[in-house]
């Protein structure tokens, strides 16, 4: 019909309907009522949750789960052609559109603003630098969208404010943690993490610089410049720690050319990473063992008997090549059964004899643990002394001039006696006695 119909309100057409039903009254327009009465309260839902009536960030929609602006105007516009008063929901969507635009007018002037703010030509695409924003623009970028959470529709501006936020926080992670200087460390989650990150931020073309002032494009720019570059690294240090578990774990051990190789490489990493650290600890250990175990094993450190033997149980504990901790324990073992071989000759009671202690000099000296002292005492031991010319090293008494060694009880001399020091043997007593006679001639 072409006459113009009254709004109701929903409450009245549903105490209507519910009347005619209690008196059983067949009513033809029932259908259509119903129907109209289905149509207000599905727009009246629809509505609410377009436009609840207290709007906090907490219910705010997601921007990419927001309607578009024509979407919300297609449903005023419904809600105006239903014979219903949806007054009070259509003049709030409308106020929330006008909200909407006018907060879209602040962003924009707010983004000409930094262009012309800034004197400066376009942007560089290679920019090594992170261009870091003042704070008073991050913190109104901030704010724009955080007013923006509130708004019903979603708009070209949020997107693009949400995003570069993002960007620049991406962005600035990644400068801190490439900047050699701030000696910044982070775990291989927070690597995996960032790098995922960069693909959701650069690669879905999520990102529009066109309507950027220069500033803002420079921190996109810096972004994108970074991606590859992040994902290269992520791709080094994850082979790296599986070159270098796989070798710590092997069977074999590590040998210093393999260690020196994979903590020069780890050095040369964009970033410090937690686990390489981890692991590179490791290798610096068993590349400061082999290190010294070189040394002791070439004669250009030797290590004595005790100290050769710290060092073979220290090389248990690492994952060193098996090869040159064997050659370690060899040594040791040597040097043990040579010391033993010493003391069942009975040189510590005088007991041994001249032959046995001289058959044990060349095995001492093809052993690479320092036996310095123990072979001292074997050569003085098998060294002839005194006027007796006799092998026994004990009670010694030393001429002062000649530095020849006298058996106490053959000189009648207590070798602990403080006179000892100033003894002087019977040839030196002659020869300087003769020295001086001459003198006075």
């Amino acid at each position: 019909s072409d006459e113009k119909v009254s709004p109701v309100t929903l409450s009245a057409l549903e105490s209507c309907l519910q009347a005619a039903e209690k008196v059983n009254a067949a009513i033809a327009e029932a259908p259509l009522l119903r129907d109209l009465l289905e149509k207000g309260k599905a727009w009246l839902q629809q509505a609410e949750k377009l436009c609840p009536k207290r709007q906090t960030k907490r219910s705010a929609q997601n921007s990419s789960e927001k309607p578009t602006e024509q979407a919300v105007l297609d449903h005023i516009a419904l809600g105006r052609d239903l014979p219903i008063d949806l007054t009070t929901l259509v003049d709030r969507l409308s106020e929330n559109i006008q909200t909407a635009r006018t907060w879209c007018e602040q962003a924009r002037a707010f983004m000409h603003k930094i262009a012309s703010d800034e004197e400066m030509g376009d942007p560089g695409e290679d920019s090594s630098d992170f261009p870091v924003l003042d704070e008073d623009i991050h913190e109104r970028l901030r704010t724009l969208l955080g007013e923006a959470d509130l708004l019903i529709v979603k708009t070209e501006e949020e997107i693009i404010i949400d995003r570069f936020l993002e960007v620049y926080a991406w962005s600035l992670e990644v400068s801190v943690a490439l900047d050699p200087g701030r000696q910044f460390s982070w775990g291989m989650q927070d690597l995996e993490r960032v790098t995922k990150k960069a693909s959701e931020l650069f690669l879905t073309d999520q990102v529009s610089v066109t309507s950027l002032p220069p500033l803002l494009k420079n921190v996109i720019f810096y972004g994108e410049s970074r991606v590859q570059l992040l994902s290269d690294h992520r791709n080094e240090v994850m082979s790296w720690l599986q070159a270098a578990k796989k070798l710590l774990e092997s069977t074999g051990g590590v040998t210093r050319r393999q260690a020196k190789d994979l903590l020069e490489k780890a050095s040369k990493f964009k970033t410090r990473v937690d686990e390489v650290r981890r692991v590179a600890k490791d290798l610096r250990s068993c590349d400061r063992w082999l290190d010294r175990a070189e040394g002791a094993l070439s004669g250009v450190n030797r290590l004595e008997l005790e100290a050769f033997n710290d060092l073979s149980n220290e090389g248990e504990n690492l994952k060193i090549d098996r090869a040159v901790l064997k050659k370690v324990r060899q040594q040791v073992k040597l040097a043990k059964a040579w010391r033993l071989k010493v003391k069942k000759t009975g040189l510590e009671k005088g007991h041994a004899t001249t032959a046995q202690l001289r058959l044990l000099l060349p095995e001492a000296e093809a052993i690479l643990v320092d036996l310095t002292e123990e072979i001292e005492v074997i050569k003085l031991a098998t060294s002839r002394y005194c006027v007796c010319r006799k092998a026994t090293p004990a009670q010694l008494v030393v001429c002062r001039s000649c530095r020849s060694a006298y058996h106490g009880s053959c000189i009648a001399l207590d070798p602990h006696h403080e006179g000892s020091q100033d003894f002087t043997c019977a040839r030196c007593a002659v020869r300087a006695a003769y020295e001086h006679s001459l003198r006075g001639i």
